[in-house]
């Protein structure tokens, strides 16, 4: 792919600026003891519940509860009592207070698909509530992802194209390919390093990816086009260069610290690079827009409200489920109730019932009728309470309609209804059922007309 030399050449690719990851520590007050004990009896009252029926317990069988917030237990790990939320948007690790003293007893861990679903200002203040009473304002960052996504094919890339003040020795470069095309490239190593990769990809092997494909589609991203994430993976050891020591100092500075991490190393013109001096080539103009566009005063204003990020479950899938009935059968058989298929039977039963209640059937807004034709051919149309009779339309089941696509179009919908009231009863009813999945999914704060 021949580069494009002059940045007026070519249309400057849309990007997304952010922060795609953050560590960090919180420093906890003399109360923190009691928090510590409560987390282990509800660890070891599991376990014992598990053992005295001879049950081997499992880590996904703890289930442990902070104020109004449960989360799962994932192990013990690097002197931490690890738990994660059921969203699994972020880890909590918990240290006993009388070892290791030289060391914060608690580590955070905010993760990517939280950040992008309910924002970090919300992360960070959920975890607030949850731990004010065993904590203090203090929250030294350890660990900060910044990044920026380009919606541009950069798997034209390699090592090669990259120049930095570093000595060659300082670095290391690693290139992955899928099929001969660049899928990742990591320059540097910790405690600063660079990482460019195709999303696309990745979201193709994630279970969460439609939580991604919504924050792309309302930031104007095209899924049918490539996307790429430049990510520079940023610990404490470097921070303390820029007197970066806090969380509100991170957020403070993370503009300037991109923009320096970007000169820091460089995508340069090839063409211009020479081995005595490669420092002096000149910058590629894709790269220069990238990072002149790095802004993140739009990224940080993502934010829930508390009560709701507590009470939705924004990540269910199969598997999930899988694993919720999977732990609830292992709980019953450490309290003693005895799993049988008949068991599972009544179950099915009940529930088959229980979803029937709660749905319309069509018949509730249309008849369903049957034409047959001279010729012998049959047509399928349907008769309105009005006694209008119309062919259906060729419209998509709301039920495969993801987060974003069923909000779009119940707010389309909700405008023309808004507009002219006399509109079929089809779209009305089509409104409707929108609407109810809409209650369903609990995304009724998300509508917007």
């Amino acid at each position: 792919m021949k580069l494009k030399t002059d940045v007026k050449l070519f249309d400057k690719p849309k990007t997304i600026s952010g922060i795609d990851t953050l560590y960090y520590f919180l420093e906890t007050n003399k109360r923190y003891d009691d928090l510590y004990l409560n987390i282990l009896d509800q660890i070891e009252t599991t376990k014992d519940n598990y053992e005295k029926n001879y049950l081997k317990i499992k880590n996904k069988d703890i289930i442990i509860t902070l104020k109004d917030l449960t989360l799962e237990f994932l192990g013990n790990a690097e002197g931490f009592i690890w738990l994660q939320d059921t969203n699994r948007f972020f880890k909590i690790g918990f240290k006993d207070p009388y070892t290791n003293k030289n060391l914060h007893n608690i580590r955070v861990q905010l993760l990517a698909d939280g950040i992008y679903t309910i924002g970090i200002k919300s992360m960070l203040a959920l975890i607030e509530d949850i731990l004010q009473d065993f904590t203090t304002a203090y929250r030294p960052v350890t660990r900060a992802d910044l990044n920026t996504f380009v919606q541009y094919d950069m798997s034209f890339v390699n090592k090669d194209m990259f120049v930095t003040r570093k000595q060659k020795s300082a670095l290391i470069y690693k290139e992955l390919y899928t099929s001969k095309r660049l899928e990742t490239i990591y320059i540097g190593k910790k405690p600063f390093m660079l990482r460019i990769y195709d999303k696309r990809i990745e979201m193709l092997n994630s279970s969460k990816s439609t939580l991604m494909q919504e924050f792309f589609l309302n930031n104007a991203f095209s899924l049918e086009e490539p996307i790429f994430n430049i990510e520079f993976e940023i610990h404490r050891q470097y921070l303390k260069n820029y007197k970066i020591d806090t969380i509100e100092d991170l957020l403070k500075n993370a503009e300037s610290l991109f923009k320096k991490a970007m000169d820091e190393i460089r995508l340069a013109l090839p063409e211009t690079i020479k081995e005595k001096n490669r420092y002096r080539a000149k910058t590629d103009p894709l790269w220069l827009h990238i990072k002149n566009s790095y802004e993140i005063k739009e990224f940080m204003q993502i934010q829930t409200p508390l009560e709701r990020i507590k009470s939705k479950s924004y990540l269910f899938n199969e598997e999930m489920f899988i694993e919720e009935h999977i732990r609830l059968a292992r709980k019953a058989k450490a309290h003693n109730i005895f799993i049988t298929k008949e068991l599972y039977e009544e179950l099915y039963e009940k529930v088959e019932k229980s979803l029937k209640a709660n749905n319309h059937s069509k018949e509730d807004f249309y008849t369903p009728i049957i034409i047959q034709k001279q010729n012998g051919e049959t047509e399928n149309l349907r008769l309105l309470q009005n006694g209008e009779i119309i062919k259906p339309l060729k419209s998509r089941s709301i039920k495969r309609l993801n987060n974003y696509e069923l909000l779009q179009e119940y707010q389309k919908i909700s405008k023309v209804l808004n507009v002219d009231s006399n509109k079929d009863d089809l779209m009305k009813a089509r409104h409707q059922l929108l609407y109810e999945e809409i209650v369903k999914r609990n995304l009724e704060a998300e509508i917007n007309i």
